[in-house]
């Protein structure tokens, strides 16, 4: 979620949709009270979308909400069936206002355009539409043949960027790819043999974590796994109470020749939290069996001179389902995917403090070509900087 950034005009609306359509003040408040419902579920809905719905209908003259929905845990009912479950008989003549596109096809569940016409919905709105080849503008012709009248494009810009990840799967068979440090004013991202350096403040550190629970994994190299001994959870997420556990993403690590002890705190809480591992074909056989029986499953890729082949992991990652993952370490794993055009958000952290001797030093990341910078905001001490690769791949948020 791109947190801090402003739509720019009519263009970028009309790249997603393919079109530059003005709507009401009125049709851009509920659109983005469905935005917000999504954002809330972003990180929980398995491979499907986190969608948003809000259905409206006008009451003595005012527009009155009478049924919010939002993709459930695990990725069903969909956003549209909870909202008309909750409006119920209301949802005759309403305004249903959704963040993707409604799905037209059979899958674990009936589509959620059958729903919305047998409800007797009179006008649907969309943010973004959906580029899985079974909807695809599907879902906006079986409305439209209704009867219902169907408009595309509202608050897109917005609406993408929470569905980024969800969009570069669906268009590019590969997951989006966030990569995430904290900066110290000399450049460092760590002091050697003292593990894990608070680098950046409390304030943001709870961001982190809160970016985590926002992704389908967490992603870091063998030596962070081996200097830290991290826990990579969502435990700083403030107000969440007892729906915090609900928050776990997949805990990823490059671990070419299986190194990972079982005594670490993630082989250890691999049953609790998932834990993939993914190692080289000469990784010793009997290292594999200790770690599979902790809960770790493990995945042997292709490799070259000692290091696993980082191309082959984003169609690994989409074949699994996976939508987004949060690369948060160590350098040298950063440096190979943006080597590698491979990371599509950075996201940096500049903190005051100084490292010193002994530092590592963060990922030399050139003059950021091909990058836009979307945010720069201060939290307590450090500054947060927002950079989306806006060439090739990546520019799914404003191609059509």
């Amino acid at each position: 979620m791109m947190t801090g950034q402003s739509d720019k005009g009519g263009g970028r609306e009309a790249g997603l949709c393919g079109l530059s359509r003005h709507f009401s003040a009125i049709d851009e408040h509920f659109m983005a009270e469905a935005i917000a419902l999504a954002q809330r579920r972003l990180g929980q809905t398995g491979d499907n979308p986190a969608v948003g719905a809000v259905l409206v209908r006008q009451e003595a003259g005012e527009p009155l909400i009478v049924g919010r929905g939002v993709t459930a845990a695990g990725g069903r009912p969909h956003a549209e069936i909870s909202a008309l479950q909750q409006a119920g008989a209301k949802a005759r003549g309403a305004t249903a206002y959704v963040t993707l596109e409604p799905c037209c096809h059979f899958g674990r569940t009936p589509p959620c355009t059958a729903a919305l016409i047998t409800a007797g919905i009179a006008r649907v709105v969309i943010a973004v539409r959906d580029p899985d080849r079974r909807v695809n503008g599907q879902g906006i012709k079986a409305l439209r043949q209704a009867g219902i009248k169907v408009e595309t494009g509202c608050l897109a810009a917005r609406a993408a960027d929470d569905l980024a990840a969800y969009l570069c799967r669906k268009k590019f068979a590969r997951p989006l790819i966030t990569a995430k440090l904290a900066v110290s004013a000399d450049g460092c991202i760590g002091r050697a043999g003292e593990g894990k350096v608070a680098i950046s403040g409390a304030a943001a550190q709870r961001e982190t974590h809160s970016l985590r629970a926002a992704h389908d994994v967490v992603l870091i190299g063998i030596g962070t796994a081996l200097a830290d001994n991290p826990r990579l959870d969502c435990r700083l997420l403030a107000g969440e109470g007892a729906a915090a556990p609900a928050r776990r993403p997949i805990r990823c690590v490059i671990d070419t020749d299986l190194r990972l002890s079982g005594d670490s705190y993630l082989a250890q809480t691999a049953h609790e939290q998932p834990v993939w591992l993914f190692c080289g074909k000469n990784a010793l056989a009997d290292r594999r069996a200790p770690l599979q029986q902790a809960g770790c499953r493990i995945f042997v890729c292709a490799s070259e001179k000692g290091a696993i082949v980082i191309d082959s992991l984003p169609a690994l990652w989409a074949a699994e389902g996976i939508n987004s993952v949060l690369l948060e370490g160590g350098a040298r794993l950063m440096q190979a995917f943006w080597d590698k055009a491979l990371i599509d958000r950075l996201i940096i952290w500049q903190s005051p403090l100084i490292i010193g001797a002994g530092g590592y030093k963060k990922p030399d990341f050139g003059d950021k070509n091909g990058y836009e910078k979307l945010e720069e905001r201060r939290f307590g001490r450090d500054v947060r900087q927002i950079w989306l690769h806006i060439g090739g791949q990546s520019g799914l948020l404003t191609a059509a």
